[in-house]
Formats: C-alpha cells, structure tokens, sequence
C-alpha cells in the first residue's frame, strides 16, 4: 500500500521591487511499514466445520479483497493494513458436495477474529466473541 504525503510550502521569490509567492507543492510516495502501530489486526478466520474445506473472501470497502483458502481446523492470518471489513464469505465443501455459508457483513468493522462454524443443517461466518 502505498500513501501520498502531500507537502505545501509557501515561498517568497523577490524580484526587483515587486515580491510575489509561489506555491510549491512537493508529493513523495512512502510504503507502509507493516511493522507500525497504524494499521488494524490481521484478519483471523479459523475452519471449525469439522471434515470441510473451506473457500472465501475478505471484502474491504476502497481496498482489494482477500481470497482464502483452509483445510478444517486451519487459519488465516491475512495483513489488511488499515482497511475495514465489510463482508466474509465461505464456500465449504466435502468431496464433490459444496455448501455455501451465511456471509458475516458489517458496514465496516475493525473486529479481525472470526470462524467458520456449523448452524444447524449450515454453516456460517461469525465473529469470535
């Protein structure tokens, strides 16, 4: 990811008895440094669908979304800088049989822990509470 760090000065050139100001504007590019505190935790989501693999996707709004793939009892550990979450889907499935999962959907959450869990005669993505 990459940020903009946008820089005005303002300078005074003068030139013979009339003084004037110019605008300088400076724009330098900086990679985050995933090692500082100005990010949100990586996204955790455990495969607790016992014998089921499951397939999803990490949705951020104004961010590129994240594929995942896990094995039962895997997890992910997916870096999203400062992007909020607003959807996780999950396709699970055992042999030739998919299924797919109630998505778990906010408008926007900085939560990073969540689980593939069985509901019922389904499946679904929820937070860990």
């Amino acid at each position: 990811m990459k940020i903009y760090v946008v820089a005005l000065t303002f300078m005074c050139f003068y030139c013979g008895i009339n003084a004037f100001p110019s605008l300088v504007t400076m724009i330098k590019e900086t990679e985050v440094d995933k090692s500082n505190g100005l990010r949100y935790p990586n996204v955790r989501i455990e495969n607790r669908a016992t014998g089921y693999r499951a397939k999803g996707r990490v949705s951020y709004p104004g961010c590129s979304s994240d594929d995942y793939e896990l094995q039962y009892g895997e997890n992910t550990d997916i870096w999203r800088a400062g992007c909020l979450i607003t959807q996780i889907t999950a396709v699970l499935w055992k042999g030739e049989n998919n299924t797919r999962a109630t998505s778990y959907i906010s408008s926007g959450t900085s939560y990073s822990q969540f689980e593939i869990v069985p509901v019922g005669n389904g499946f679904v993505v929820q937070r860990v509470k």
